[in-house]
């Protein structure tokens, strides 16, 4: 109930799957990206870019319909998460260094 609660309006849902996405980008990254060079900073900011639209495909095709504004948004929602958190990471490894 609790959850339904913080998480049912549309505003609460928008900003967690920001943060999720951001938070789950910067943690990838922080955790593989060690002595790695940045080639492979790529091909995992490609996969975790690419984990929104898996999520809505696999909503999709559980049978919520026809693609709309709605899925559209939480896509863009979920990339720019994810783009903040990259973001959030090289600040932070250009500081590091």
């Amino acid at each position: 109930m609790v959850f339904g609660w913080l998480f049912g309006a549309d505003v609460s849902h928008i900003i967690a799957r920001f943060i999720l996405y951001g938070v789950l980008a910067c943690l990838i990254l922080s955790v593989f990206s060690e002595g790695n060079p940045p080639i492979s900073w790529f091909i995992m900011i490609l996969g975790v870019l690419s984990l929104a639209v898996i999520q809505e495909v696999i909503q999709l095709l559980t049978g919520q319909g026809p693609v709309g504004w709605d899925d559209i948004f939480d896509i863009l929602v979920d990339i720019s998460g994810a783009i903040i958190g990259i973001g959030v990471f090289g600040w932070k490894w250009g500081r590091d260094r």
